[in-house]
């Protein structure tokens, strides 16, 4: 097997929350690093449309964040100006990928988000 394929383990992934995850966002642009889980998410507002000529948010369901969200949450509380806080550090860069229910991942062509964390809200 080539260095660039995967063998169906390395495509499951696997959590320990036992709830419908769907979407696995993935950093694949870190230059020189290896690819680092964002989130998993139960679903993504927003993502899935037809791109307007104007910006539009899009919205993380139900997600489980990793380090690279956490830190852009972490900075979103500190607020701009603080320590800590900046604008930069709330990017988000990533890859995403479909989750079925046995945890095979399947990269979604096409689709991409780069995004700013703008807010955070309790899932209802």
């Amino acid at each position: 097997m080539a260095d660039d394929e995967k063998s169906p383990q390395d495509l499951r992934w696997r959590w320990d929350e036992p709830v419908p995850l769907r979407w696995l966002l993935v950093d694949e642009y870190t230059m020189g690093e290896p690819d680092s889980a964002i989130a998993v998410c139960a679903d993504i507002e927003g993502l899935f449309v037809d791109s307007p000529p104007t910006v539009r948010g899009t919205t993380l369901l139900g997600c489980l964040p990793h380090p690279p969200l956490r830190r852009a949450l972490d900075a979103l509380a500190k607020g701009a100006g603080n320590p800590g806080g900046a604008l930069h550090r709330r990017w988000i860069n990533a890859s995403v990928y479909s989750v079925d229910q046995n945890g095979v991942v399947n990269r979604v062509i096409g689709s991409h988000l780069r995004a700013s964390v703008t807010g955070v809200r309790p899932v209802r």
